[in-house]
Order: structure tokens, then sequence, then C-alpha cells
């Protein structure tokens, strides 16, 4: 038998990274002293559709490799000529770098229609731009 009733839809709200101080900090945090998590900074989708990402300092260190891995997709998807998209990567990988990332690796190869940058984020947690 199957329930009437209303099915519930579920979608992700937000996405916590906890991260030290130190870390945090170099994204620009800013601790608000009575806010309601008076130390965390977060992206948010401009158009409301996306999930929030938030960073919230947290006292202990990471202890074990992350289990997630972004994918940031910032060079317009495969409609924009590969050259293009390898300097508009190449842009935000270095302001990203400016701001306390590392680089890892870079992924291209002859004959795909592809480019990323691998990066790292001061407590190494790898991430992707592409």
């Amino acid at each position: 038998m199957r329930c009437a009733s209303a099915v519930a839809r579920s979608r992700i709200g937000s996405s916590r990274f906890q991260c030290s101080r130190a870390s945090c900090s170099s994204g620009g945090n800013r601790c608000a002293p009575g806010a309601s998590d008076p130390c965390s900074d977060s992206l948010v989708d401009p158009s409301g559709a996306g999930p929030r990402i938030r960073f919230q300092i947290v006292p202990e260190a990471k202890s074990v490799k992350n289990r997630i891995h972004f994918d940031l997709w910032v060079s317009g998807g495969r409609d924009v000529p590969l050259e293009t998209r390898t300097a508009i990567v190449d842009a935000e990988a270095a302001r990203l770098i400016a701001a306390g990332a590392s680089q890892i690796r870079v992924l291209s190869q002859d004959g795909l229609d592809h480019y990323a940058i691998v990066l790292q984020d001061p407590e190494g947690n790898e991430f992707c731009v592409a």
C-alpha cells in the first residue's frame, strides 16, 4: 500500500568545512562577536539556487584526509575555446594561490579538450579549478 501523503523533497542547503583559525583567516574570514556563528565565513550562490558553502573555525587540527573534493567550474564550459578556458582557469588559480592555496598539478593533455588545475587549501584539502 502506498502512502497518500506528500513526499518530502530534500536538497543540500549548505556544506560546512571546519578549519583552523589560520587557514580560515587566510581566506578573508571575519570573526563577528555576537553573531549566531561568530567565526565563520561562507560562499553564497548569487542566484540563490546553489547551496551555501560555510567555513567554520574549530580549535582542533585536521587529523585525516578529506573525503570530499570540489571542482570549481569557472571557465564557461566546452562551448568556450580551450585557449580562453585555460586563461580563465589560470587567472582563478592565481587568485586562489594569492589567498593561500598551493598548486599541486595541472591536468592537461595534448588532444584532450580539458584543462584544470589541482590546488590544495592551507590544511591540505585538494580541489580542482576547471
